[in-house]
């Protein structure tokens, strides 16, 4: 049995009643993902139809031309999460009609100004982001004397970062280096006010070329790893900045802060990753426990031939049966190396499970079941103390 359609249609104008030509209304549904979309017309007029019954989320789309919002009003912050920004959400019935639905749209502020080098010139293609009490909201790209700026901005306060591919180093307005990619509370960026629509210019970068590592990553039979990633931690095991290697194998990390740092590979699963240097990684955010080689870098330390040469491992595998011999599916194997947890894994439908790319050494196996089962050690060790398997 098929339902009758139902429609969404309504006006886009501007504050002072004039009406909105060509900007976007996308409709949503409530997970946020994007369904269908019009065009207003010259005369404001946007329609929606042949919409099965349910519940949606209506918000504008101008392309940077105005501040856009969702129905009722509510700032577009999150496209894919119309919730997140507290969108009102429009419920519709088999047949229904909703014909009444207004957007009222501002121009808003701009923040602008220019990016330079060390010279004093103006650098192009740099990204300017744009965060918003804290969460991101657009981005420029620099022109080629190093201008940039922000458009269509709601009054609020703002906080601006220069990304700059690894050139130099990256920082917040003003001049605070980037450790904390989305949180400038925590990097001590400046805050920038927008308010009454008033816009903000003459926002300055004067970026410093930073530190830098860089080197090759090879396998251990002698062809270069692309794709892999080259990722750097601070001493407290966060990871700050990567990058990944080329078709032939070599990599460049710039743009780094001053500061002590650990060096690892992430091969996404085809071979054992290391920290450099031939230090093998056990553990991400815990660079100090495996033993890693520290990188002290200055405000322009340069670093080159930090190598990688990476083995593709062993690998553990085996079967998980119940009480009655039957495989047991969906059972989580955990993987230790002397007493510390190192990884993990799942059987499959055959309660078959594997483990690829490991190093050599002693490794203990333990099971973590969901059915009620008793857990053990391989093999039939009961286990009395869970991360200590000898």
């Amino acid at each position: 049995i098929l339902e009758d359609p139902a429609t969404l249609a309504g006006l886009l104008q501007r504050g002072d009643g004039t009406p909105v030509n060509g900007v976007y209304a996308d409709l949503y549904d409530p997970s946020g993902r994007h369904l269908e979309f019009t065009r207003s017309s010259v005369d404001g007029s946007f329609r929606l139809g042949g919409l099965p019954a349910g519940t949606y989320f209506l918000g504008t789309d101008s392309l940077g031309s105005y501040v856009d919002v969702w129905y009722d009003q509510r700032l577009v912050l999150n496209p894919a999460d119309p919730a997140a920004d507290q969108a009102d959400a429009i419920t519709l019935a088999s047949a229904t009609s909703r014909t009444n639905l207004v957007f009222v749209l501002d121009a808003g502020a701009s923040l602008g100004g220019t990016v330079t080098g060390p010279d004093g010139i103006g650098i192009g293609d740099i990204i300017v982001d744009a965060f918003l009490n804290g969460i991101f909201i657009d981005f420029a790209v620099t022109d080629p004397d190093g201008g940039y700026r922000l458009t269509a901005l709601p009054d609020g306060t703002y906080f601006l970062k220069v990304d700059t591919g690894g050139r130099y180093l990256n920082e917040w307005y003003s001049d605070q280096p980037v450790m904390h990619v989305d949180d400038p509370l925590a990097d001590g960026a400046t805050p920038i006010e927008i308010a009454d629509g008033l816009s903000v210019s003459n926002l300055v970068f004067s970026l410093e070329p930073g530190a830098a590592v860089s080197g090759t990553v090879d396998a251990w039979a002698g062809e270069p790893i692309s794709d892999c990633y080259l990722d750097l931690y601070d001493a407290e095991g966060h990871r700050r900045f990567f990058t990944r290697s080329n078709s032939n194998g070599v990599y460049r990390l710039g743009g780094i802060p001053a500061g002590t740092y650990s060096l690892g590979t992430d091969s996404t699963g085809r071979y054992v990753d290391e920290w450099y240097v031939d230090v093998v990684l056990l553990t991400q955010t815990n660079p100090v426990a495996d033993g890693a080689l520290p990188l002290v870098l200055g405000d322009d330390t340069t670093l080159v031939q930090h190598d990688f040469i990476l083995r593709e491992g062993g690998s553990i595998s085996g079967t998980i049966r119940g009480p009655t011999l039957d495989p047991l599916a969906h059972c989580f194997v955990d993987l230790y190396r002397d007493a510390r947890y190192v990884d993990w894994t799942v059987t499959d439908s055959n309660g078959v499970y594997r483990i690829d790319t490991l190093p050599s050494g002693t490794w203990y196996l333990r099971t973590d079941n969901a059915d009620g089962l008793v857990n053990e050690w391989y093999r039939d060790t009961y286990i009395f103390h869970r991360g200590q398997p000898d």
